[in-house]
C-alpha cells in the first residue's frame, strides 16, 4: 500500500504529474492535471500542490472509513471523457494521433459533452462501429484502426477497475483486403508514361513526381519550392498530419529544375476529377492496360522501394505510415509479383 508522486515528460517538454497508487496489491494511476515547465514562475507552487494531493490521498487510503471511496472500482460515475483526455495527454505511444482521431470521431458520434463510465455500454460501442463504417466517411482499414484504438483505451480503464467488466471486446470491423485494390505501375511502365506526351503537362509532372515520392493529390496541390531542401522533400501528410521527409530521385530533381521558381506552388493542378481524366487519356496513348488514378503513384512508389531492397520500416517512413502494419499490403503485392515471375520461367527437359 502506498502513494508515490511521479511525473511524465510530455512532447512539449512539460512535466505531467500523477500519483502511482498501490492498494490491495493493485496499481492505479491518477493524473493530477498539474503541468510544470522548467521556466514556469509558479513551478514550486504547483509541485507543492501535487505533494499535498499525494499526502491527502495517502491519508484517505489509510483511513478505514474512506478506503472504499478512493477505489476506482467504485468510480463508475466518473467521466470517461476526462479519462480519455488524460490518456491522450500522457500517451507515450507513437500512434497518439490515431487515438486522438478515434476520440474525435467518438465525440461527434456521441453528440454529448460528457459520458460517465456507467453509461459506456456494449451497444454504444456497436453503434460507434457502425458510425465509423457508414457515417464517418472513412475508407480502407481506417474504421477498423480507429475502433481498435478506442477499445485499447477501454481495455486500460477496465484493468484499472473503472469498469466492472470488459465491454466491446466482441465488437469488430472486418477489413478483409490484404492486397492493393488500385493498380500499381512497374518501373518500365512509369518510363513509358514519362516518354509519352500528356494533354496536361502539370498533371504529367505531378504524377511522375508522385511515383518517386509517394505524395497524394492533397499534398501535390500544396507543395511549394520551400518544401525542397538539400534535394529532399519535406511535407506533412494530410491524412495523418505526419511530417514526411523523402530523398528526391534524379527524375524529381529534373522535373523541379524545369519549373518556373517564381510561382508559389510546385504544381498547378486542376480538380482531382480532371486530373484522373487526364491520366486516363494519357494511359490510353500507351500500351499499359491498367486503370490508373493519381493515388496509384503512391502505391507504385511503395512497391518500387520494396522491389529494390528497402525494408518495411524504410517504406513506412517514406510514406508517413504510423506503423509497418499499414505497409505490409505492399509487401504482399511485391511477393505476388515475384511468385508470378518465377511461375513464368519456362520449363525444360532434364
Amino acid at each position: 500500500m502506498g502513494v508515490t508522486l511521479r511525473f511524465r515528460t510530455l512532447k512539449n517538454g512539460k512535466r505531467s504529474y500523477y500519483l502511482d497508487i498501490i492498494k490491495d496489491k493493485k496499481r492505479y494511476t491518477e493524473f493530477l492535471k498539474i503541468y510544470v515547465d522548467s521556466r514556469d514562475p509558479n513551478r514550486s507552487e504547483k509541485i507543492n500542490q501535487a505533494k499535498k494531493l499525494q499526502a491527502q490521498r495517502l491519508i484517505e487510503i489509510e483511513s478505514k472509513n474512506n478506503s472504499e471511496e478512493i477505489s476506482p472500482a467504485n468510480s463508475f460515475n466518473k467521466s470517461f471523457f476526462d479519462y480519455y483526455d488524460d490518456f491522450v495527454e500522457n500517451c507515450p505511444n507513437k500512434n497518439i494521433r490515431m487515438f486522438e482521431k478515434s476520440y474525435r470521431h467518438f465525440k461527434i458520434f456521441h453528440k454529448k459533452k460528457d459520458l460517465k463510465f456507467k453509461d459506456l455500454t456494449n451497444k454504444l460501442i456497436e453503434n460507434f462501429s457502425i458510425y465509423l463504417q457508414k457515417e464517418a466517411k472513412l475508407s480502407g482499414e481506417t474504421p477498423s484502426n480507429y475502433l481498435a484504438k478506442f477499445k485499447q483505451v477501454i481495455r486500460k480503464a477496465y484493468k484499472e477497475d473503472y469498469l466492472p467488466k470488459m465491454i466491446g471486446e466482441d465488437v469488430r470491423i472486418s477489413y478483409k483486403s490484404k492486397r492493393l485494390k488500385k493498380a500499381v505501375l512497374e518501373l518500365e511502365e512509369i518510363q513509358e508514361l514519362y516518354r509519352t506526351p500528356c494533354g496536361n503537362n502539370e498533371v504529367k509532372n505531378a504524377f511522375i513526381f508522385a511515383c518517386f515520392t509517394g505524395i497524394g493529390y492533397a499534398e501535390a496541390v500544396e507543395i511549394e519550392f520551400s518544401h525542397i531542401m538539400n534535394n529532399r522533400l519535406h511535407y506533412t501528410r494530410k491524412k495523418t498530419d505526419e511530417l514526411v521527409i523523402v530523398p528526391l530521385h534524379k527524375i524529381c530533381i529534373d522535373i523541379i529544375n524545369e519549373i518556373d521558381t517564381k510561382r508559389q506552388f510546385l504544381f498547378e493542378l486542376p480538380s482531382i476529377v480532371s486530373v484522373n481524366k487526364n491520366l486516363k487519356n494519357w494511359v490510353k496513348r500507351t500500351k499499359i492496360n491498367k486503370h490508373i488514378s493519381f493515388y496509384c503513384g503512391r502505391h507504385s512508389f511503395a512497391c518500387l522501394l520494396l522491389s529494390n531492397g528497402a525494408n518495411l520500416k524504410t517504406v513506412a517512413d517514406c510514406l508517413g505510415h504510423a506503423s509497418i502494419a499499414h505497409t505490409a499490403k505492399y509487401l504482399n503485392h511485391v511477393n505476388h509479383l515475384k511468385k508470378g515471375a518465377i511461375d513464368n520461367i519456362p520449363d525444360f527437359d532434364i
